[in-house]
């Protein structure tokens, strides 16, 4: 396996976003009890996802696991956060070991690296005043992934579940107002965007309050702990 960056959401949140994985995935379908699979027979996969094409076309660095086997297996996609400073500096992280939480029971997971991350193409745009504008151009890059997702032989299209942390919580959310079939659920950990400018505290609830309007009947988790500001 390549050196990789294994950060991001904490255990206990991602334990807790499993469970509500299994519930809204279909417990039938995983394993619960299954035991780490063995080195070398999950599928690891860095791939670089289609975004644009053209002379600025945009390509989005992406991480696959599966558990062994043909599939197809139900899909866990996971979305990053945003650190501070410049996104494009930003290490990548394919949530190695929350990924492997979830393969053990069964599921596929994938994981973007959105616009202007990375080695990501194109550019994070800057949220300004109205949050919940930008975050719908950033929920296009989950649109692409799920897209891709199923084209894929081995994933199942009609069970799919999203998460996301910090910015990818917010996302992630902006994502469910387009409920796309086959989405079965969200989970927010930690979701928003916190700024120096004053008043973020109300761009962000604005933004998810405006999400909600749209959301409909899809189940949507949050976890926010009493240290999150």
């Amino acid at each position: 396996m390549n050196n990789k960056i294994h950060t991001g959401m904490t255990y206990l949140a991602l334990r807790a976003a499993t469970t509500l994985a299994l519930a809204a995935l279909g417990g039938g379908t995983a394993h619960a009890d299954s035991n780490v699979p063995a080195p070398g027979t999950i599928r690891d996969e860095h791939v670089m996802i289609v975004k644009s094409t053209g002379l600025f076309g945009t390509k989005l660095s992406t991480y696959i696991f599966t558990p062994p086997g043909n599939g197809p297996f139900p899909l866990v996609i996971i979305n990053h956060g945003k650190a501070p400073g410049n996104p494009h500096l930003q290490k990548e992280t394919d949530y190695f070991w929350q990924s492997l939480e979830l393969v053990k029971r069964g599921y596929a997971v994938i994981n973007p690296t959105r616009s202007g991350f990375g080695s990501s193409g194109g550019n994070h745009n800057d949220p300004g005043s109205n949050l919940a504008a930008a975050a719908r151009t950033w929920a296009d890059d989950v649109d692409v992934t799920v897209s891709y997702a199923k084209t894929l032989p081995f994933i199942d299209p009609n069970h799919i579940v999203i998460i996301g942390q910090s910015e990818g919580g917010l996302v992630t959310v902006a994502y469910g107002e387009r409920r796309t079939p086959g989405v079965l659920g969200l989970i927010n950990i930690v979701g928003g965007l916190r700024s120096s400018k004053p008043g973020w505290e109300s761009n962000d609830l604005n933004a998810f309050r405006s999400f909600g309007a749209k959301t409909g009947s899809l189940p949507v988790l949050f976890f926010y702990g009493t240290n999150d500001s």
